[in-house]
């Protein structure tokens, strides 16, 4: 089913390339880089199709070999997140080193979000620079010791819950299912850098919930337990941290 799903995002953004729908393409991009787990073969084909989209869309995005770093924290302390977003991962093809003072601005700025703030983290992580950086969130201010944090496991973990969703909803529901991927994805933006603790099942069955009330469902208790078992205490404090962190 995970293939079938990635198989299905891909063919969809190629669609809407190939049908001139560029801006829609270009939304579907962004939608998926912003998530901190795509497998490296996905995210190697969607940048190749972002460079096309590119090449035939002018809305002030720069393709990847257009970018300098000028223009990298130009884009950075823009208050337009998608264009931060294009910017984070043209810097992966440069030395961040050289701009680390304008990225220490950005991790504390009001004009970025959560999610754009933590992929400029994995960035640097990437990189292998070892600093201390300061992060402003919506839900406090953290130190993030690049040389100590464990950036590994938490992907791990992201990436089994995700496969997760995919196979107990995408076949069935593709647009609960994105739903539910939107919530899984803002709620490791929130917690980290703390590592998301909770039991797969309990976190997936708050977050099956959320989704589906969002579309205005109420699945209910007893149909989650029919389809994963989970503790109810978990869950209802799960589904009371999501509304904390104002997810959805």
């Amino acid at each position: 089913m995970k293939e079938n799903f990635y198989s299905e995002l891909l063919n969809e953004i190629e669609s809407l390339v190939n049908e001139n729908k560029f801006f829609e393409a270009q939304e579907k991009i962004d939608t998926e880089l912003k998530m901190p787990y795509i497998p490296a073969e996905i995210e190697s084909k969607i940048l190749e199709i972002q460079k096309k989209v590119a090449l035939n869309f002018n809305k002030n995005k720069e393709s990847t070999n257009s970018w300098n770093l000028v223009k990298i924290v130009d884009a950075l302390n823009s208050d337009n997140t998608n264009y931060q977003l294009d910017a984070i991962n043209a810097l992966k093809d440069f030395n961040a080193r050289m701009i680390l003072n304008d990225v220490k601005v950005f991790l504390l700025s009001d004009l970025s979000c959560d999610e754009n703030k933590i992929l400029m983290i994995f960035t640097l992580a990437s990189q292998q620079i070892n600093d201390e950086f300061t992060v402003k969130k919506n839900n406090g201010i953290f130190k993030i010791d690049l040389k100590k944090n464990d950036f590994q496991g938490p992907i791990v973990k992201l990436k089994q819950l995700r496969e997760e969703l995919i196979d107990l909803i995408y076949n069935d529901n593709p647009s609960l299912f994105g739903v539910c991927d939107y919530i899984l994805n803002s709620y490791f933006y929130s917690t980290f850098p703390m590592t998301i603790e909770e039991a797969n099942n309990d976190l997936i069955a708050a977050i099956w919930y959320k989704g589906a009330l969002a579309q205005g469902i109420d699945l209910g208790i007893d149909f989650l337990l029919s389809k994963i078992n989970f503790s109810k205490s978990n869950f209802e404090k799960i589904c009371q941290k999501i509304t904390n962190y104002k997810i959805i």
